[in-house]
């Protein structure tokens, strides 16, 4: 019980940080600011767009993350937040309807024998919108959730 107390008083210290953004960052931050709060994050870049990442685990409360990429607008503002957790997307989509009620969009479908789920939910309290994407594998062999929060009506 001890640690269970302790577990939510971390996750609401965590939660709080920010005004509006992900976990000790805020939308409009610089890449400055970002790196502060989070030390290990590199440059990358994809095609264009040229993003800080950390790859490899990541613990923050009691959630294990297996990347988080912080994505830039061109005036060099933090817009968006992407994340990966091994934990199956039905689990992820439950808690957040618990915290945000039903998402505003919803679909299933396939693409070449992986099941694709994807819900997105709106944290009008932070103004997050926040997306949530997997690729399942039908015999349940891969199950990783990628998370995207972004500033609801963020201007890229």
């Amino acid at each position: 019980m001890r640690n269970f107390v302790i577990g939510c008083l971390l996750f609401l210290s965590i939660a709080t940080r920010a005004n509006a953004g992900w976990n000790g960052v805020e939308w409009g931050m610089t890449e400055a600011q970002v790196r502060k709060e989070y030390p290990p994050a590199i440059e990358k870049v994809s095609g264009q767009t040229y993003y800080l990442s950390i790859d490899g685990s990541v613990i923050i409360g009691d959630n294990e993350f297996h990347s988080i990429s912080f994505y830039f607008n061109t005036k060099g503002q933090l817009k968006a937040v992407s994340t990966k957790l091994r934990v199956p997307f039905d689990q992820v989509s439950k808690k957040m309807a618990g915290q945000f009620g039903a998402p505003v969009l919803s679909d299933n479908g396939d693409l070449m024998g992986l099941q694709t789920k994807r819900a997105t939910f709106r944290d009008t309290t932070k103004r997050n919108l926040i997306e949530i994407y997997a690729f399942e594998n039908p015999k349940n062999t891969i199950r990783e959730t990628m998370i995207t929060y972004s500033e609801i009506d963020a201007d890229f």
